[in-house]
């Protein structure tokens, strides 16, 4: 049935102008601080969380943000009680025969319309975690993004015990924002993503020196791994699996993100392993979006490799351009190979260099690949 034919006008004027301003919205810290409210009072809904669920190995939930959930309790969700809830499996587990066949498609369902509402009220998911919260009616509305990447988002609105459970007429509603949500929340991820993505590539940059790659995402899991690093630990030609890499890189992984602050624009620490000879510079970056946790990007290097320490080039205020000039410095370039390797003129490096040598306040070439080879600070 078509939903506009179950609602008033008045309803459907609401929701083309919550509609309206869910296009409109121009990022996902704004969609969170106001967008998911407007969406759980117009279905008539206390509470609600927007989770961005991905099965393209293990399930885990990426970007997230709730309204009026307790915090510490929206944390335990996403860490790993999520495997409990039978929302889940009805959505997105394919293995279950409880699976509502919704691959790569949209779905808007009441959830007691499809479990044993008496059996899952008794059981331990509902008491140890939804019944504390005050939430017993559930609508959910699963929203289909990136097939490819088998990344889906599920916006979940609630109501309590005490309170009617969601009408036919609530979940017409729903359907009618979906056009709009699906539209405007793939544009925003797909930014969000592009601009994570700008952020470790600048990030690379700076530490162009360094030739072992690894990119660590918030959870311990390998987004990147280059054929060097894998090399340096031995496994050359061959995925380094996380359990495999050494405790004292989680650990410094684990001390950053204890230590990190909003205010910072990445944290880093230097690790030595194998007796000294292979050394790990480790960088703890954000992500545009903060419920998605830090980024932690490791540079291996054996001991006879030179390393340029970016954090000071970063804090005597080098533009992007002068430290890609100083880092062929430090590999004894000569003016006229640089020139050559950036494409620019003779003339223009030595404008840089002496830029540079005042930015530093050294004298030479010697001075400066002496004064980029210090220590990180720990």
């Amino acid at each position: 049935m078509n939903p506009y034919n179950m609602l008033s006008a008045e309803d459907i004027d609401a929701a083309i102008e919550l509609g309206s301003n869910i296009v409109s919205c121009r990022n996902l810290d704004i969609f969170k601080d106001d967008i998911l409210e407007d969406i759980i009072h117009f279905l008539g809904a206390e509470t609600g969380t927007l989770l961005a669920f991905s099965t393209q190995k293990k399930m885990n939930i990426g970007y997230n943000c709730s309204y009026g959930v307790s915090t510490s309790m929206h944390k335990d969700y996403v860490n790993g009680f999520f495997e409990e809830d039978p929302a889940v499996t009805l959505l997105f587990n394919e293995q279950s025969d409880q699976y509502l066949n919704c691959t790569n498609a949209s779905k808007v369902i009441s959830l007691e319309n499809h479990i044993d509402y008496n059996k899952f009220t008794g059981g331990v998911f509902y008491n140890s975690f939804l019944r504390p919260l005050n939430i017993h009616h559930l609508l959910l509305m699963k929203i289909a993004l990136h097939p490819d990447e088998k990344s889906d988002l599920l916006i979940g609105v609630h109501r309590p015990k005490n309170s009617d459970g969601f009408s036919d007429i609530n979940l017409a509603k729903a359907r009618i924002l979906m056009p709009a949500l699906t539209g405007a929340l793939a544009n925003l991820t797909s930014r969000a993503h592009i601009r994570e993505r700008q952020t470790i590539i600048q990030s690379l940059g700076e530490d162009m020196n360094n030739s072992g790659l690894m990119i660590l995402n918030d959870k311990m899991e390998i987004l990147y791994q280059s054929t060097l690093f894998q090399k340096h630990f031995k496994q050359p030609h061959q995925d380094i699996s996380a359990t495999s890499l050494p405790p004292e890189i989680f650990q410094t992984c684990n001390d950053l993100k204890h230590n990190f602050r909003a205010t910072d624009n990445n944290l880093q620490r230097q690790i030595s392993l194998n007796d000294n000879s292979l050394t790990c510079d480790i960088k703890a970056i954000p992500t545009e979006n903060a419920h998605e946790g830090l980024r932690f990007i490791i540079y291996s290097s054996k001991e006879d490799g030179f390393r340029v320490n970016s954090q000071i080039m970063k804090q005597n205020q080098l533009t992007d351009r002068e430290k890609d000039l100083a880092c062929q410095i430090t590999l004894g370039l000569t003016n006229i190979q640089i020139a050559e390797k950036l494409g620019i003129s003779i003339r223009t490096v030595e404008n840089h260099l002496c830029a540079i040598y005042a930015k530093m306040n050294v004298k030479n070439r010697t001075s400066l690949t002496h004064m980029l080879s210090q220590g990180f600070n720990h």
